[in-house]
């Protein structure tokens, strides 16, 4: 066999290998995501926290701290802080929702969950969290 056509058959064969692995789905699996909280000064006030309401939002807070509660109503929808000590939540965290995916922060106040297969493994919660569902994973 030729170089060139060995190469392509190489190519090709990574190609449907990768394909078969991931099918149709792009970037990461689903889970937690890490803390990695570069440093630097303390978060600074960041104001008030608006209501997650929808399918399939992404929303990137910054660092700082937020005052009020984080409210995600609705399915599919990522939000992501900093790092757990550079996105601070001074109020809870509330989801109505299914598969909804929260990480990256601390949360100061007592939070809660009402839905199915969500994941908030990459939150803090200071007060604790209450899960109802099937499916929902916690820290």
């Amino acid at each position: 066999m030729p170089a060139a056509r060995r190469s392509l058959f190489v190519v090709l064969v990574t190609i449907l290998t990768t394909c078969a692995l991931y099918g149709d789905r792009t970037g990461p699996p689903p889970g937690p995501v890490t803390s990695v909280a570069p440093d630097g000064p303390a978060p600074r006030r960041a104001g008030t926290l608006n209501p997650v309401d929808g399918n399939g939002a992404e929303v990137v807070l910054a660092a700082g701290i937020y005052e009020g509660d984080l409210l995600i109503s609705g399915n599919g929808n990522r939000v992501t802080g900093a790092g757990y000590d550079r996105t601070i939540v001074e109020g809870s965290l509330r989801i109505v929702g299914d598969a909804n995916v929260v990480g990256l922060l601390r949360v100061r106040g007592e939070s809660g969950v009402a839905g199915d297969q969500n994941d908030i493994r990459g939150v803090a919660f200071d007060a604790g969290v209450q899960v109802v569902g099937e499916g929902n994973l916690a820290p």
